[in-house]
């Protein structure tokens, strides 16, 4: 973008703005995307639609190094990973944000920030996009971001309240009026198998075709530690015979965690019922964890795969199993992405916002006491009456909920495979 200070540009530059505020112009898109695993698979619906929007534009995705694997190629065409420094010099980090900004990409059109952080807003404004858009509401002056947008969508009325999907699909411009809701995205298999499958933009997610050479990537040194890769090769955790199930026991909050010996309990429980063995998969921090419940679960029961491998590859062991049982954490969110059926034990998420979306059918055990939902990663409840959202969550519930809708499950699909009819 050609630089200039004097105010005959800056006219020129609000008559650009204005065009593409009216979707003419753009060919260059800038996307500063989320931090977290759920949450940038929750936008998988936006940068689908971003790109059936603007076909012709270039768009480039600039992200963590932890979300690095997870960008949908077939919908950008550039992914740009910000490192962020561990200083604790917050002018040493705005300094090297602004560096980084800079050197990106050159007249950028529109720039949409999908994190509501004042750093996001600032890599749009330092980049010298000429429509900065993203969430904001004057009336809060929230982390002063109001300075670095120019197209500002409201958080009251388009971002507060709603699923995290459909926010994300609000900030495209011209609003998300014309375009499917995040709620029917994907297609689903109707709760009577008499009736036929409710239509969707798609029925499956193509991981060959998003995440490219997948099977054989590893991760970034730098991000090692947070996708809990080893530098492994992928290989199957059980026989190409065997049945199992997936159990994803960890969070990064301990609002969501439920206790260890639930688990241990559930999965003695399915077991005992289903007679396939659990699978136990995290991260690094995830891994102690994951061994304790194996040990106690024993062999026959249960096997370890925690740390073993990134996280593009865990989808296919996600989509091979026969269903998932698993926190509301980002491996939730990936193993509804699958298709696979995923059983969610809630602590205080809110699943109205942010409930995992896929082609998959996604079951979501509850415990609403009067503080929930707060969503604080943290409870701040009295000692004894800590998660209680968690705490009254029991194995026995989860499992009749669980095999309930599982034995549902089969039958539909079972039901249109012997009809001929495609299912996810």
């Amino acid at each position: 973008m050609k630089e200039s200070t004097s105010s005959e540009a800056a006219v020129i530059r609000s008559g650009e703005a204005a065009a593409i505020r009216h979707h003419t112009g753009v060919q260059t898109i800038l996307v500063r995307a989320p931090n977290w695993i759920g949450d940038q698979i929750l936008a998988y619906p936006f940068f689908y639609f971003l790109r059936k929007k603007y076909p012709k534009a270039h768009i480039t995705s600039v992200c963590v190094p932890w979300v690095a694997d997870l960008q949908f190629r077939s919908c950008v065409d550039e992914v740009v990973v910000f490192n962020q420094l561990g200083s604790k010099s917050a002018l040493k980090k705005f300094l090297a944000l602004r560096r980084f900004s800079r050197s990106i990409c050159q007249n950028v059109d529109l720039a949409i920030s999908l994190p509501n952080s004042f750093s996001s807003a600032y890599l749009l404004f330092s980049a010298r996009a000429k429509v900065r858009r993203g969430f904001c509401d004057e009336s809060t002056f929230s982390e002063a971001r109001f300075l670095f947008l120019n197209d500002r969508v409201s958080w009251n009325k388009f971002g507060d309240g709603v699923h995290r999907a459909q926010a994300y699909l609000n900030l495209i411009p011209g609003g998300a009026d014309s375009l499917r809701p995040a709620s029917e995205f994907w297609a689903k298999l109707p709760e009577n198998e008499l009736d036929p499958i409710e239509p969707g933009e798609l029925e499956s997610f193509d991981v060959n075709q998003n995440w490219q050479n997948w099977q054989n990537r590893l991760p970034d040194a730098s991000a090692v530690e947070v996708l809990g890769g080893l530098r492994k090769p992928m290989v199957d955790p059980v026989g190409e015979d065997q049945s199992y199930f997936v159990v994803a026991p960890g969070a990064t909050a301990e609002s969501r965690r439920w206790p260890e010996e639930n688990f241990i309990e559930l999965i003695q429980m399915l077991h005992a019922e289903t007679g396939a063995k659990a699978v136990l998969v995290g991260g690094a921090s995830e891994a102690g964890l994951c061994d304790r419940i194996v040990r106690k679960c024993g062999p026959a029961l249960a096997i370890d795969y925690a740390a073993q491998t990134s996280l593009v590859p865990l989808f296919s062991i996600f989509k091979k199993a026969d269903f998932a049982v698993c926190n509301e954490s980002g491996l939730a969110h990936l193993a509804a992405l699958s298709g696979t059926f995923v059983q969610i034990i809630c602590g205080a998420a809110s699943p109205k916002r942010t409930q995992p979306l896929g082609p998959g059918l996604v079951q979501v055990a509850i415990n609403p006491v009067d503080c929930w939902p707060c969503e604080k990663n943290h409870c701040e409840q009295a000692p004894g009456l800590k998660i209680q959202c968690l705490m009254g969550i029991r194995p026995e519930a989860v499992a009749t909920q669980l095999l309930v809708k599982l034995k549902k499950c089969r039958e539909q699909k079972a039901f249109l495979q012997f009809n001929g009819a495609s299912s996810t």
